[in-house]
């Protein structure tokens, strides 16, 4: 019989809300990319305000990740 710890059972409901959160920015996202295959012409502004942003971020963790090394 597998008996599964009550650790591992607190550290899945309190990482939950990452996966949460994931869901919806990968929604939010492809719903940006949808708006700019449609050429939807606001959402198409705000999705590549998201595409620079995300961009920006994700240079900030390769230098702090490169900083700690």
């Amino acid at each position: 019989m597998n008996i599964v710890s009550p650790f591992a059972v607190s550290l899945i409901h309190n990482s939950a809300w990452i996966f949460y959160l994931l869901g919806g920015f990968f929604v939010y996202v492809s719903f940006c990319f949808l708006c700019r295959i449609y050429n939807i012409p606001d959402v198409k502004l705000l999705s590549s305000r998201t595409l620079v942003v995300i961009k920006d971020l994700s240079h900030l963790a390769l230098i702090y990740q490169n900083r700690n090394v």
